[in-house]
């Protein structure tokens, strides 16, 4: 009787009278599913923020119908009552595991800050783009720290046929006393 009636007053948009006779028809059968379902939806729907009661009701609608056709999409609703809930729940600088987190991202914030700086002094040390000609930037190789320029490599009979640009034209005399050195 009371669960017709919730029904009848949560189609006349009477939520709170709704609330009342679902909840009478829980005292009357604390295992009616169908009572838990619909307090479920409108704590979800409804009165929007009242998350914990809304998750409540969905849970024991599926503990007292775990293989009914709409348990998938209660479980959806269930996840998406935890998510509202936990928006709603205010920072608290003594909560564990936030201040752990905001811990870890003010060192990684350290770490990427002297990351930028060091970054910035490297490229402070290179040559400015009017220095070199008006040359394009080109990364240095750790293996060449002096490499040429592409003005420089372009008028290089070497470079332009794969030589090595460092290596002198010289006499086979003369490499073999550098490999012997």
């Amino acid at each position: 009787m009371n669960y017709l009636a919730g029904r009848s007053l949560r189609t006349a948009l009477n939520y709170t009278a709704a609330i009342e006779a679902f909840e009478k028809a829980l005292e009357t059968n604390p295992r009616s599913a169908a009572a838990h379902l619909e307090l479920g939806l409108i704590y979800y729907q409804n009165v929007g923020t009242n998350w914990a009661r809304a998750i409540y009701h969905f849970e024991k609608y599926l503990a007292l119908r775990p293989k009914a056709n709409n348990a998938d999409l209660i479980r959806q609703d269930i996840d998406n009552c935890k998510l509202a809930l936990a928006k709603e729940v205010p920072y608290t600088p003594g909560n564990e595991l936030v201040r752990r987190e905001v811990e870890r991202l003010a060192r990684e914030n350290v770490d990427l800050r002297q990351q930028l700086e060091d970054l910035k002094a490297q490229l402070a040390l290179r040559p400015a783009t009017a220095a070199n000609g008006g040359a394009a930037f080109s990364p240095v190789n750790p293996s060449n720290p002096n490499p040429l320029l592409p003005a420089q490599a372009a008028s290089n009979p070497a470079v332009q046929y794969g030589q090595a640009a460092e290596r002198p034209t010289a006499s086979p005399a003369s490499d073999e006393t550098a490999r012997s050195t």
